[in-house]
């Protein structure tokens, strides 16, 4: 029994002894350091590019203005299907849009097939720059006619 006892004594101390060999080696060899950093780096990239939203991601959700001249608050919702609910005072209006993302606008087609084009903003909120016939022609707006709406959820 005690002979039995010795030798498991003996074979735990030298795999730890070979587990800290081992370790010293690894920290200690500049390649496998490399390679180590190398995989790191690419695995938080590889992570940062998975969460990176699209365009479209980015301008999905709900955005409102207030236009205290007209007494009135306006409010779009874009949706992941690609419509547009619009509210006007908080009443939803019956008819349905679509919205799009073309050349990096965002475009809501009008039921008589005219398109509002807003600019998308680095603080995510739109304006409405420009509008495009039914025959597809575009008329950009004045910059005093540009109203913004402002990204709330």
């Amino acid at each position: 029994m005690g002979q039995v006892l010795l030798c498991t004594l003996i074979v735990f101390a030298c795999l730890a002894g070979l587990t800290y060999l081992a370790s010293n080696m690894i920290l200690e060899n500049k390649s496998i350091l490399e390679y180590i950093a190398k995989k790191k780096a690419k695995a938080e990239a590889d992570f940062a590019k998975a969460k990176e939203l699209t365009l479209r991601e980015k301008v999905i959700g709900t955005y409102e203005l207030e236009l205290k001249k007209f007494g009135e608050t306006q409010r779009y919702v874009l949706l992941d299907n690609s419509t547009v609910e619009y509210y006007l005072n908080g009443k939803k209006e019956e008819a349905e849009h679509k919205w799009s993302i073309v050349d990096k606008e965002v475009h809501i087609e009008r039921e008589n097939r005219a398109v509002s084009v807003f600019s998308i903003n680095k603080d995510e909120s739109i304006t409405g720059i420009a509008t495009i016939d039914e025959d597809g022609k575009r008329k950009e707006i004045l910059k005093e006619h540009q109203y913004t709406r402002k990204k709330i959820k």
